[in-house]
């Protein structure tokens, strides 16, 4: 038999529980439920990062990525939201869905105009074009990507490689 007190005690701590459920209402219902399956989605995409198994990370990525795109649909005015779609992105990249992510990044560099998502969307797309010696479109996102860095390695990469893709252009003076 269980102690009267026990009893007592759990219906008091359940009584509580439902209380603080009322008063806190339907906001913060969404926005517990908003934070849980952001990370979720944000777990699954570090378990795709740490696997060393190259079928496992794939998985992860792509259930990481079901979930950023759930997430995305039924939260896109959260505070995680520009995370999320950052994250979406790279879950395509490291699937090999180079395409898609670009068309999401460049998504990012346009809506969201500053930022750190931004400046790491930026890093990815002029990185892209520098590699296929698009020169002049690697500058312009080598110059936003310095603009919206939040750390001074990255604005000094930035400019570095701003200036490597003007000289590659043959101009010398915007170097």
């Amino acid at each position: 038999a269980i102690p009267i007190k026990h009893l007592i005690l759990s219906g008091c701590l359940i009584a509580a529980g439902l209380c603080s459920a009322q008063q806190a209402g339907p906001e913060a219902t969404q926005a517990d439920l908003a934070d849980g399956l952001y990370n979720r989605a944000k777990n699954l995409y570090n378990a795709g990062n740490s696997s060393t198994n190259l079928d496992q990370r794939v998985a992860y990525f792509t259930k990481a990525s079901e979930v950023f795109k759930d997430f995305l649909d039924k939260h896109p005015r959260d505070a995680n939201a520009k995370a999320a779609e950052y994250y979406y992105a790279l879950c395509f990249y490291n699937t090999g869905n180079i395409e898609s992510a670009k068309r999401i990044f460049s998504t990012i560099i346009s809506n969201q105009r500053n930022g750190p998502y931004v400046a790491a969307a930026c890093s990815v797309m002029a990185s892209d074009a520098f590699e296929k010696k698009d020169y002049a479109t690697a500058a312009v996102l080598y110059s936003r990507m310095s603009a919206n860095a939040q750390r001074g390695t990255d604005r000094m990469r930035g400019f570095y490689f701003e200036a490597l893709s003007q000289h590659y252009r043959g101009r010398e003076k915007e170097a």
